[in-house]
């Protein structure tokens, strides 16, 4: 199981990472989009995605984006990954159905060598109405890419159904602007609402940086349970981003 979001660093190792540009001063989950996100509940058993960008350009023919690739988990807790060939502003939806979804990246583009505009993801339907291919509803909005990043991930990870258990073996976070404090979580599959338990609170300083060897944890995933970083900002608009490492097996 591979595929281009996930980078493994060894034949066992994968690294997982998200980044939120303007982290507020209420919990929320460590993507792109500003809010907080459970994918658990907005996408339930698995739906369809509605893929818009905000720029004309990254449409098949065009100077940005052609054709991103999605990844996560199928209705059945399998990994899926989907190429889905933008039409610019116009939604585009998935044939694939989704009940987690870990990022996107460009895979083909134009000679503007990026996406040219914000790139969106939202369960199917719910996006409301639409501004210049920014939806107007963004409760379901799953993922988000930001102009130019070719690239974006949701600091999110969960087993696969039928696969290994999974360890928790590094740790890394870094603040740019303002103190705050990341949430390591683990999210359980069962139940309506799908309980988060927050498993460390890690204080983060002004421009600082934590990093950590987890393995004395011993902290192990089961398949169809998530690892689910969140943070909250001592103020408004701080910057942060965080990765781990998990050990298959």
């Amino acid at each position: 199981m591979s595929h281009d979001l996930i980078q493994y660093t060894s034949g066992q190792d994968i690294h997982v990472w998200g980044r939120n540009a303007t982290v507020g001063t209420s919990l929320e989950d460590l993507y792109q989009a500003d809010q907080a996100m459970d994918h658990a509940i907005q996408l339930g058993v698995g739906v369809a995605l509605d893929i818009t960008s905000s720029s004309t350009a990254d449409d098949v023919g065009s100077t940005g984006a052609t054709q991103i690739r999605i990844t996560g988990l199928d209705a059945n807790w399998l990994f899926q990954s989907e190429d889905v060939s933008l039409d610019g502003r116009t939604i585009v939806t998935t044939t694939k159905q989704w009940r987690d979804v870990f990022g996107m990246d460009v895979i083909a583009h134009g000679t503007g060598n990026a996406n040219a505009g914000d790139i969106y993801a939202v369960a199917t339907g719910t996006g409301g109405s639409y501004t210049n291919g920014v939806p107007g509803t963004v409760t379901s909005l799953v993922a988000k890419m930001l102009v130019g990043w070719n690239i974006c991930m949701n600091g999110r990870w969960t087993v696969p159904a039928g696969s290994d258990n999974y360890r928790l073996k590094l740790l890394q976070a870094s603040s740019y602007t303002q103190a705050a404090v990341l949430h390591l979580c683990i999210q359980e599959p069962w139940g309506t609402d799908k309980t988060t338990h927050l498993i460390a609170p890690i204080g983060i300083g002004s421009s600082g940086n934590f990093f950590a060897d987890m393995s004395a944890w011993a902290l192990v995933l089961e398949p169809k349970q998530t690892l689910r970083l969140r943070v909250i900002g001592a103020s408004s608009s701080a910057v942060v981003q965080a990765s781990f490492v998990l050990r298959r097996g």
